[in-house]
């Protein structure tokens, strides 16, 4: 069966199933939110892992982060003993030109270089840390309002017992 693929356009056989793009490449590129332009983050819109790095899944029961995967179709191919690491520090960015690659060094060396790491004296914490589905500003809107724990977990997409946390101070205690 012929199919014309979502991407580049271009006729290709398949077999079986329902494959829209004809290639792993075109696979990727269709799953990228270039919106933000050349220069911008281009967002992961498949599935993420729980640390918001895209997920890829090339065959059934592996799964690769979709950086990596793009590194190496778009950029060039590596070792699985090389990291690829990302120079605006956003875990869901597949633009390649955010892309490099290096060892695990490097990689502690940008998180040293770029203040995200903890070492007695500095934390991440809040907004900054990668997993944050809240912003500073939304978690003293929660604080301010006069509503049930049920409701306000509504409002911003949370579970009742988030709310509590940050409404008990466990959670966002620094603000």
């Amino acid at each position: 069966m012929k199919k014309i693929c979502t991407c580049c356009q271009a006729e290709f056989e398949i077999s079986s199933g329902g494959a829209n793009q004809c290639s792993v490449k075109c696979f990727l590129f269709a799953r990228m939110d270039k919106s933000g332009g050349p220069n911008s983050c281009w967002p992961w819109t498949g599935p993420k892992n729980k640390t918001g790095y895209g997920a890829y899944h090339p065959k059934r029961n592996k799964t690769i982060n979709a950086h990596r995967a793009v590194f190496k179709e778009f950029v060039c191919d590596i070792p699985d003993s090389i990291l690829v690491r990302h120079t605006c520090d956003n875990p869901s960015c597949v633009n390649p030109s955010h892309l490099l690659s290096g060892t695990n060094k490097d990689n502690t060396n940008d998180m040293i270089s770029r203040g995200r790491h903890i070492d007695g004296r500095k934390k991440i914490i809040g907004e900054n840390t990668s997993r944050a589905k809240l912003t500073e500003k939304q978690v003293l809107e929660i604080r301010s309002l006069k509503d049930t724990q049920m409701n306000i977990a509504k409002k911003y997409g949370m579970s009742r017992g988030a709310i509590r946390l940050i409404l008990n101070r466990t959670n966002w205690s620094h603000i």
